[in-house]
């Protein structure tokens, strides 16, 4: 190998690792990234989101229910470091819904259906303590077939102009497309919102990620070697 030919080596090669070893930085600060979401109390977050729901009651009166679906994906320390409490258990992701009641009857239920067998856990935590906030009576998680919240009992409904605590689930796959239905119900009346999900596609383990940037490094190398070699 002369010595220009060399020199084109060492260059093309530095060049290389740079833009893999930034790109192998940007997929592991993806899940940290700024939500852009209406709500500031959301923070950082994988993906976001706002769903409305809406029932229009009888002709002439008010709306039976009328509100909005507030979702966000976190890591395990992102949402932990917003919302302490709440373990997320290692290397999952937590799906966060809220329900910010607008003007409609007061909310008894929530119903997620259509979530995978991925599904861990499910609970509640408090979004913004400055807030009133209604938690869940109780709640219970069937993987593969759905994940509720109950509201329902005297002064514990989520009132007109009120919102709930976070409801979370937590997954180990990442979030899907908006194509889940989120049931709200007011005691005798339902609507229904489309919210994020976990997809099929397990969360990616940063080691995963730098295994392949390496093997990605070893081929490259060996493709401009003999590129340079005369």
């Amino acid at each position: 190998m002369t010595m220009s030919s060399k020199y084109n080596y060492r260059s093309s090669l530095i060049a290389a690792l740079s833009i893999l070893l930034l790109t192998t930085s940007v997929l592991l600060l993806t899940t940290s990234a700024r939500a852009s979401t209406p709500s500031d109390f959301f923070g950082s977050a994988v993906t976001s989101g706002t769903a409305a729901y809406f029932d229009a009651g009888l002709l002439g009166d008010p709306p039976d229910l009328n509100g909005t679906i507030e979702y966000a994906v976190f890591t395990e320390a992102d949402f932990e470091g917003n919302f302490p409490g709440f373990d997320v258990p290692t290397g999952e992701l937590a799906y966060v819904y809220q329900i910010l009641n607008t003007n409609g009857d007061p909310v008894s239920e929530n119903t997620i259906i259509e979530i995978n067998g991925s599904v861990t856990g499910i609970g509640d935590v408090t979004i913004d303590e400055n807030v009133i906030e209604k938690a869940p009576q109780s709640f219970i998680s069937l993987p593969a077939v759905q994940a509720t919240w109950d509201f329902s009992g005297i002064g514990n409904n989520v009132p007109t102009f009120g919102n709930s605590n976070g409801l979370v689930l937590t997954s180990t796959n990442s979030p899907g497309l908006p194509t889940s239905l989120d049931i709200v119900k007011d005691g005798g009346q339902s609507t229904v919102a489309m919210v994020v999900t976990p997809g099929d596609t397990p969360v990616p383990e940063p080691a995963s990620l730098v295994l392949f940037s390496l093997g990605a490094v070893l081929l490259m190398s060996r493709w401009i070697r003999s590129r340079c070699e005369p």
